[in-house]
Formats: C-alpha cells, structure tokens, sequence
C-alpha cells in the first residue's frame, strides 16, 4: 500500500491530510432528464427500462448502451470497453448516474 501512496506523492500524513480530490459530484440533487442540455454535466436519478452489450467491428471494442428513464422522459447512456456492467446494471433498477450530455447524431 506504502508504494501506491507514493505513486500519489503521499509519504507521511501531511501529504494524506492535504490532498483533495481533483473532482467532486454531488449526487445529493439530480436533475430531471428534461432539463438536461447538450454540453453540460449531469447526474440523474434513472431506472434502466432496456439494456444491451455489442461489439465495434475494427477494434472489437465492448458497448453497453442502456435507455434511462424518469418521470420526465428517458435518455440513452453509453459506456466504452465496460464490458462488466451488463451484469451490474439490470432493468428496472434505479441508479444515480453522472456523465456529459451529448447529442445523439442517429
């Protein structure tokens, strides 16, 4: 453990008790999927109404799209090469989820 702290640059608890996370994301308001805009970062609450895994056809690369929804509409989420979540996230669970919102092209 001694040689991942160092990795940070902590070496004594001088150096733990004054690094601050390079980001912070309060869950403790989300936001309705209605009110998201194109380029900001977001966290909302969502149940997962549908999800699937595929792969890329060049660098066999995992997806996992999933549609979420809330009581003001739903949005699609997609994440890269984490292949491990189509067994984590199933559908009709709810999950905070925090990410930028970008516009689907298709």
């Amino acid at each position: 453990m001694a040689e991942k702290l160092k990795r940070l640059g902590l070496e004594n608890v001088r150096d733990l008790l004054f690094y601050y996370p390079w980001r912070y994301d309060d869950f403790s308001k989300p936001q309705k999927i209605i009110s998201l805009r194109v380029g900001q970062e977001a966290i909302i609450k969502a149940k997962i109404f549908q999800i699937k895994q595929s792969r890329t056809r060049r660098k066999w690369m995992s997806i996992i799209e999933a549609v979420l929804a809330d009581d003001s509409g739903e949005i699609k989420a997609i994440w890269f090469n984490q292949p491990f979540l189509i067994k984590i996230l199933r559908p009709g669970t709810e999950w905070l989820f925090a990410g930028k919102v970008n516009w689907d092209f298709k």
